[in-house]
């Protein structure tokens, strides 16, 4: 009787975390929607922890990021002077200047990138 007492909470608590997992999953899934979109960048940008930097995730062929010389597993830690906390702050940045310096750091050295705006 206990044994299949102890089962059946097994089964439960299995049960319970999956489906905690298919949420947290989902929530994921919408915040990178939300949040990494790919747009005229060209890129999309998670983050890669809560206090930055931005993790380019992946590329679009021809993109300003790609002629920038930006590559997938890139980490934008800065725009301009200011840390990259979220896409938001490299979109706006985009919107307001021609041209943006990006600070990335790729395999332990940060570079200096320049992304330029081709809009009209």
């Amino acid at each position: 009787m206990n044994g299949m007492r102890s089962l059946r909470s097994l089964m439960l608590a299995i049960v319970v975390l999956a489906g905690i997992a298919a949420v947290l999953l989902s929530r994921q899934v919408g915040y990178r929607h939300q949040t990494g979109g790919e747009d005229s960048l060209g890129a999309t940008l998670v983050p890669a922890s809560a206090a930055g930097p931005l993790l380019v995730d992946s590329l679009r062929s021809g993109g300003e990021a790609e002629h920038a010389g930006l590559r997938v597993g890139d980490r934008i830690e800065a725009v301009g002077s200011r840390a990259a906390r979220s896409k938001r702050d490299v979109e706006h940045a985009l919107a307001t200047h021609h041209s943006v310096l990006l600070h990335v750091r790729r395999a332990g050295h940060t570079l200096p990138l320049t992304v330029t705006s081709h809009r009209s």
